[in-house]
């Protein structure tokens, strides 16, 4: 997956953030896909600020469309 990476503040937190989407997009029975973009939308939220954790789902769903996945041959 690629994004863009301006804004980036701080990584400190965004794998957690990352690997708690992953959970979430699961528990949701969202597809691979889709699992992918949501963990990652939820780890770059993260890095936009100093705080850890995510600012919340509306936060993170304006990320989603953002979020390019480029599938390997």
């Amino acid at each position: 997956a690629e994004h863009e990476r301006k804004g980036l503040v701080s990584l400190f937190g965004a794998d957690d953030a990352l690997i708690a989407g992953l959970v979430v997009a699961r528990e949701e029975g969202m597809g691979v896909e889709e699992t992918v973009r949501f963990s990652t939308a939820c780890a770059w939220e993260d890095a936009l600020h100093f705080e850890k954790g995510i600012r919340g789902r509306k936060a993170v769903e304006e990320l989603l469309e953002k979020v390019q996945i480029k599938k390997l041959e």
